[in-house]
């Protein structure tokens, strides 16, 4: 992913994800989770994809 607008994307596995906060992967295989940071700043902002 391109930073654009002064973020930098991440998109990040869904099993991988799960397994960073301690939960289980019950989804399907597709879609994944998105993390954010805003160039210059520390600020993240993190959301679902699928």
């Amino acid at each position: 992913m391109q930073a654009e607008h002064g973020w930098r994307p991440e998109m990040h596995h869904r099993a991988d994800a799960a397994a960073r906060y301690g939960r289980t992967d019950a989804g399907s295989p597709a879609g994944g989770f998105i993390t954010a940071t805003r160039t210059g700043s520390e600020v993240t902002v993190s959301g679902a994809a699928g």
